[in-house]
């Protein structure tokens, strides 16, 4: 999932640099219709290279950003799947604590709600209490 959000910053960067050439480059060469191609080329990279050093260098930030704002999500959203298969699989399951910053906060609450909520009737998960249902089901037959 962090790969693809990578490639899709870098495609994203990439379109708007490919947009930004072609903006500047139209700009420029209607400026300069008198002069010849090759002093045009070298006039637009003259006038123009600090901006495209400083969209080059901003690629790392752009990356790190999304990573870590993407790790905001993913984090909580894997631990709440592997509490659920714990859950399912009728073992006792904590509470869930979230990093200061995480996303999703107000489904990690519902679900501790529901965790207390089974701790509260007996301290029987989910899959605990349905198998004691069935258990007693077959006995009472």
């Amino acid at each position: 999932m962090q790969w693809a959000l990578v490639k899709r910053v870098l495609v994203h960067w990439l379109t708007f640099f490919a947009l930004l050439l072609v903006v500047l480059g139209v700009a420029h060469y209607f400026k300069s219709l008198l002069f010849p191609a090759e002093d045009v080329w070298w006039s637009f990279v003259a006038q123009n290279w600090l901006v495209f050093l400083l969209l080059i260098a901003a690629i790392p930030v752009f990356i790190y950003d999304t990573l870590k704002m993407s790790n905001r999500f993913a984090g909580p959203l894997a631990r709440l799947r592997e509490s659920l298969r714990e859950l399912a699989a009728g073992d006792t399951v904590k509470p869930l604590v979230l990093r200061r910053g995480d996303y999703i906060t107000d489904i990690v609450e519902d679900f501790n709600a529901v965790i207390s909520h089974f701790e509260s009737i007996g301290g029987e998960s989910p899959t605990t209490a349905n198998q004691a249902d069935e258990e007693l089901e077959v006995v009472q037959r």
